[in-house]
């Protein structure tokens, strides 16, 4: 493609620092198209620019498009060794992808180069933590913050971190300094740490940033897991499942099914023969790039659920829900948007994590929630649906700790 094309004539005489520098100002605005163009010019008069080649993958990462990021940052480092910014987007990327050990490395080099980086040392820490390595991820964050003390996504990180330790008042100290720093997405996801650790009210639903955050450190663990007979067995929620949809499917086949909350693509194998039509929708974009690699679906959305289903352009026989209705705390309104998406006849089979003691719901360590399997049925069964299927067991381990599920099998 001649991008010159896309440019105008004053831009086509742009010398290559000034083409940049255009392109810089483009890419911190948010006009991703605009910076992309101006980098694939610089790129066809100097195929070799480590800025142009850096700052292109940079795009690539804000697109989703984590390969081509990697790709295009590894040949910036290539030429430039040295390139500090480039260590840390390269991990980034790599992040994107779940390979959290490969990140880790590169946050590392960074680091060799500009050791007084505290954004770096909070990435760091978030892939630690994205491998189970808490210690390493608070000493990180501290780090971080010791070079920037109002740096709020540290804090935020950090509290994380402890909550996951069970430190519950350094987890509270450090949700409420993000609170005095953020404006901006961080609070959602402050407020709802808070509100699980009984500080404030718990909100009807876990924030999309709180959910994006979490699943991007979790991306590599859940690689870890495998997919068809390879699955660890710190993760049982898939066999809950596809135990309940061998009974409730019955050898239908050539269904068109949807894997809401697909994630990586863990029951893709086993949904896939009996599928005609397999999508998949997810809130998570690293998630969603692993899943793609296993080339199992016919479409893949990066989207949250209950707005997937609104759009109404789609109508399934079968949808699957794996550990997605514990975003929610009532459970009502998507119960009705399943049931929208469904044809007559259609199966809803789901799984949650479920608590005897609460009394609809409550909210979770992990930050999610958890609900009384009284309450499901209910819901279930006021949204019009006959309950055909519900078996309890363990659900998945979750910090070593044991985390009790159900599946349920609604038919409409």
């Amino acid at each position: 493609m001649n991008y010159a094309k896309c440019m105008s004539p004053n831009q086509q005489t742009l010398t290559i620092q000034q083409a940049i520098d255009l392109a810089m100002q483009h890419h911190t605005a948010g006009r991703l198209s605009e910076a992309e163009s101006l980098y694939q010019y610089i790129l066809q008069n100097d195929p070799n620019h480590p800025v142009a080649l850096h700052l292109l993958g940079v795009t690539a990462h804000q697109a989703g498009k984590n390969e081509m990021a990697v790709e295009l940052i590894s040949k910036a480092l290539a030429i430039k060794p040295d390139y500090t910014e480039a260590h840390n987007n390269h991990g980034l990327a790599l992040q994107g992808l779940g390979k959290m050990e490969e990140a880790v490395v590169s946050f590392q080099q960074a680091l060799a180069i500009k050791p007084n980086s505290a954004e770096t040392h909070s990435n760091l820490g978030l892939a630690l933590h994205g491998m189970g390595q808490i210690e390493k991820a608070i000493v990180r964050y501290h780090k971080a913050l010791v070079i920037n003390p109002d740096f709020a996504r540290a804090h935020y990180n950090l509290g994380q971190s402890l909550m996951t330790r069970g430190d519950r008042k350094g987890a509270i100290s450090c949700f409420e300094e993000v609170l005095k720093l953020e404006v901006g997405d961080l609070r959602a996801g402050a407020e709802f740490s808070l509100a699980y650790l009984g500080v404030l009210e718990a909100p009807s639903r876990t924030p999309e940033t709180y959910m994006k955050e979490y699943y991007k450190t979790r991306t590599w663990w859940w690689r870890q897991l495998g997919t068809g007979d390879d699955q660890s067995d710190d993760y049982q929620g898939h066999a809950l499942m596809s135990e309940a949809l061998k009974i409730a499917l019955k050898g239908r086949m050539h269904l068109a099914i949807l894997d809401g909350g697909c994630g990586t693509g863990i029951l893709g194998r086993f949904l896939r023969p009996y599928a005609s039509q397999l999508d998949g929708v997810d809130l998570s974009p690293e998630m969603l790039q692993v899943a793609r690699e296993e080339g199992l679906y016919d479409n893949l959305v990066n989207d949250e659920l209950g707005h997937y289903l609104s759009q109404g352009e789609q109508r399934y026989q079968v949808v699957v829900s794996a550990a997605v209705l514990i975003h929610f705390s009532t459970l009502n309104v998507i119960f009705a948007k399943i049931w929208d998406a469904l044809d007559n006849e259609g199966t809803l089979a789901l799984t949650l994590f479920v608590d005897d003691a609460c009394e609809d719901f409550a909210i979770r360590p992990s930050g999610f929630f958890a609900h009384n399997p009284d309450y499901v049925r209910r819901v279930g069964l006021d949204s019009g649906f006959t309950l055909t299927h519900e078996a309890h067991g363990v659900h998945e381990l979750l910090d070593a700790q044991e985390i009790t599920g159900a599946v349920f099998v609604f038919e409409k």
